[in-house]
């Protein structure tokens, strides 16, 4: 299991989260035609830690957290709910070991007009984390 699986399955086994969001935690991208709200969850980039022996095994990435909404208040309450969750996060399963998750950035905000001719707005509150990790 990936990281961003593990941060899934995290976020989705929450009851605060999932009475928000149900089961639409993605990675990368949502299916065309998803439900609002739903959470994205992208590996934005990633850095191995190396030594003078060579590679030591040690990994971070930093990853996106998007939240889309209809309204800007759901799209903070569904953050907040992950956050929650998410910020100070360390657990392991059978193939990776997750030593921690920390916020890289602060939150933006974004805004979006349908593509449906109305005037519906969908609100992204998007921040960076960091995820250190390793494999067993």
């Amino acid at each position: 299991m990936t990281p961003i699986e593990m941060l899934r399955t995290l976020l989705v086994d929450d009851p605060t989260v999932s009475s928000l969001v149900g089961q639409r935690v993605y990675s990368d991208a949502a299916p065309q035609g998803s439900e609002f709200p739903f959470i994205i969850l992208t590996v934005e980039n990633g850095t191995a830690d190396d030594c003078l022996d060579g590679p030591t095994g040690y990994f971070s990435d930093t990853v996106g957290f998007d939240v889309y909404s209809m309204s800007r208040k759901d799209s903070l309450a569904v953050w907040k709910a992950g956050w929650d969750q998410i910020v100070g996060y360390s657990g392991y399963n059978s193939v990776t070991i997750i030593d921690s998750v920390t916020q890289a950035s602060g939150i933006a905000w974004d805004s979006y007009r349908l593509d449906d001719a109305s005037d519906d707005l969908v609100y992204r509150c998007a921040q960076n984390l960091q995820v250190n990790y390793s494999f067993k």
